[in-house]
């Protein structure tokens, strides 16, 4: 039997979630970080994207998170997230909606760019995730 590492997700609201994985796949600002049972310390800023996590039993859960950090310590997964939302509540035709609306948004410059960007970011990947549950 693989072992398991204990894993958190909080947001400002709320904390969502508080169990044994045996493996976590996170959505970096950079890219997707796989994170197993006795992982070197880390600190990670999170992006917009999915975070997976296999379960001891062989099922996994997936969610939606945006933005924040991921911390791994004496084999704990700590992620502090601005947003998270399980996976398979989301819609995908709503999102496709939204970063059709956001798409169609006339040229920007200086912050509200870089709001306009990270708004993309979010709904591209809420986008993908809604495509695939």
């Amino acid at each position: 039997m693989a072992t398991t590492f204990q894993c958190t997700l909080v947001t400002p609201a709320e904390k969502l979630l508080d169990e044994k994985v045996v493996y976590a796949s996170i959505p970096a600002h950079d890219g997707q970080i796989g994170v197993e049972h006795l992982r070197a310390p880390m600190l990670v800023k999170l992006g917009y994207g999915q975070l997976r996590l296999d379960l001891a039993d062989g099922s996994s859960e997936q969610y939606f998170v945006g933005g924040g950090f991921a911390q791994v310590k004496d084999d704990v997964l700590t992620l502090l997230t601005d947003e998270a939302e399980v996976a398979n509540t989301i819609s995908a035709s709503d999102e496709q909606q939204n970063l059709d609306t956001l798409l169609a948004k006339p040229a920007m410059s200086g912050f509200e760019l870089e709001q306009h960007q990270k708004s993309l970011d979010r709904a591209r990947a809420r986008v993908e995730i809604a495509k695939h549950h």
